[in-house]
């Protein structure tokens, strides 16, 4: 082990120590054991109600969900967050967490292990973070069922894991954000941190179908496309192993000889309010790109478009054998996607650039030199 991991292990056993005792990170579970009924009620179930364009995962039957294959840096973020999850408070977590000041040891080592955890498999670390909020322990003095079971709990002394990592992860990620050592790259880091993937692609086709999730009837559009390069997210739905491709790329373009494989993510034709970053100091809300426009100025992608596209894993459901989730364009980063035109990237929010427009290679530097400051501390 290197210095880092070796501080990582320190940091959980400090972390743990004088909590309740962990549970074996190995335990089975002979099945999810779900009350679907109040899920149900929650809209937190898969079935005729919510089904529209999601991807889907098996259960994840062992937590932490480590595998034999995973790199050490991955065992290491899996069994040091597993081991804070089942040990302590949200409310101790998150006043750790926001006692951190300017970008020291403890918040790049965060760093770099929140993004190898997501870089590596996002869409099982995804599933993981479903599965710390289903199988959290909950005081039944205020009288709300555990989610994993149909029984009610006594106290907080029984059970996987007191906190779920969804109720502490924005809080991480704000203060990622806001201790970044470089005011100029913020918002570029922002983009990368909170997206689960990030992918060069070629748009095919795009369907739509009524969105059953959202309180505003309005469409939801799936959109098909050859993924051309990947920035982040090493394994896909659907698509193996992607470190298989290493060494094919054209050494020009960065971009596969061929593309990796087809791949569906889906977007909403409006951008919230809420999903809309400042874009100076005086809070001027985010330029929207007019080739991510309908006739409507909404949000919108095209056929025979390529761009970069930011994505997450959102509205996650669940039934007794699988997890379910919208990979959705992520709004956050910087409007959710840029085009590409000419071997050209247009910025209209001068997120990667000082002009608004950089070529392909450029924009490749600028993301390598953040992964880089996050992966290395500096």
């Amino acid at each position: 082990m290197n210095s880092i991991q070796i501080f990582m292990v320190f940091f959980v056993i400090s972390m743990a120590s004088s909590m309740v005792p962990v549970e074996s990170f190995g335990q089975l579970s002979s099945n999810r054991a779900l009350n679907l009924q109040m899920l149900s009620r929650q809209r937190a179930v898969y079935d005729s109600s919510t089904s529209m364009h999601q991807v889907r995962y098996s259960y994840l039957n062992q937590l932490p969900p480590l595998l034999t294959s995973m790199p050490i840096e991955q065992l290491i973020s899996y069994i040091a967050v597993d081991s804070i999850l089942r040990t302590n408070s949200r409310k101790n977590i998150c006043s750790w967490i926001q006692s951190q000041n300017g970008w020291n040891d403890t918040l790049k080592v965060l760093s770099k292990y929140y993004y190898t955890v997501v870089d590596k498999d996002p869409g099982r670390f995804a599933q993981y973070t479903v599965e710390t909020r289903l199988k959290r322990v909950v005081d039944t003095s205020s009288h709300i069922l555990r989610l994993s079971d149909t029984s009610r709990e006594s106290s907080i002394s029984t059970g996987r894991y007191r906190t779920s990592f969804s109720s502490i992860e924005q809080v991480l990620l704000d203060k990622l954000v806001e201790e970044w050592p470089d005011s100029s790259t913020r918002r570029a880091f922002r983009a990368i941190i909170t997206s689960d993937i990030i992918l060069r692609v070629h748009i095919l086709s795009i369907d739509s179908v009524v969105n059953k999730l959202t309180q505003t009837p309005m469409y939801s559009f799936a959109t098909t496309c050859f993924v051309l390069d990947t920035i982040k997210g090493k394994i896909l739905p659907g698509v193996s192993d992607l470190t298989a491709y290493e060494g094919k790329f054209d050494s020009t373009s960065r971009a596969l000889t061929v593309p990796l494989s087809t791949l569906r993510f889906e977007y909403l034709p409006i951008l919230y309010p809420e999903y809309l970053e400042s874009n100076s100091a005086s809070g001027s809300n985010i330029v929207r790109d007019s080739m991510f426009a309908n006739e409507k100025g909404e949000f919108a992608m095209h056929t025979s478009q390529e761009c970069i596209v930011f994505l997450s894993f959102m509205n996650p459901l669940v039934d007794d054998n699988y997890d379910y989730f919208n990979l959705s364009v992520n709004h956050f980063a910087n409007g959710g996607a840029l085009a590409i035109d000419s071997s050209t990237v247009k910025d209209p929010n001068m997120v990667w650039s000082v002009s608004g427009v950089l070529s392909v290679e450029e924009f490749y530097s600028e993301v390598d030199s953040i992964i880089n400051i996050i992966m290395n501390g500096t």
